[in-house]
């Protein structure tokens, strides 16, 4: 997309884990561009490590942000973490209007992205699996132990 095509009123998209979610700075959401009940609401995410972006957990079957349980001990199914910029690079153009700055001039200094795609970050590079070990660890502490380690009480002799 070029500045003509945002001052047109196109509106940039994004790419989320193989969904296209248009972006509405102004109303802080993305929407999904085929089931407008699919929104993101920007005011609602973490942001990522860098503190410019943000990352969230997606099912992509729902292609809807989940809320990961703390005590899971697998991965839930179509769950994906992605990580996709904030609003200065999802769109430079609305951030200067919101700001009262000349949009041309801004976008100058921070051009609009022609293609936006949402980072899916590896299981691997996330505190989950950690989480999910310590969670089967404590999962195998309660369950119960055989007869002969359990306390009998006290017996009659």
């Amino acid at each position: 997309m070029d500045l003509q095509q945002r001052k047109g009123g196109k509106l940039p998209e994004i790419d989320i884990a193989g969904t296209m979610f248009y972006v509405e700075v102004r109303l802080r959401e993305l929407r999904a561009d085929y089931r407008l009940m699919s929104r993101i609401n920007l005011d609602n995410l973490e942001f990522g490590p860098d503190g410019e972006s943000y990352r969230f957990a997606f099912n992509t079957e729902t292609k809807r942000l989940v809320d990961i349980d703390t005590t899971i001990t697998e991965w839930p199914k179509d769950v994906v973490i992605v990580e996709i910029p904030g609003e200065l690079k999802l769109d430079p153009y609305s951030v200067a209007r919101e700001m009262g700055i000349d949009p041309e001039e801004f976008v100058k200094e921070h051009p609009i992205e022609k293609e936006l795609k949402a980072k899916i970050i590896h299981l691997s590079e996330t505190g989950f699996p950690a989480l999910m070990e310590k969670n089967k660890k404590k999962l195998i502490q309660k369950q119960p132990r055989g007869l002969s380690q359990r306390n009998k009480g006290n017996r009659i002799r």
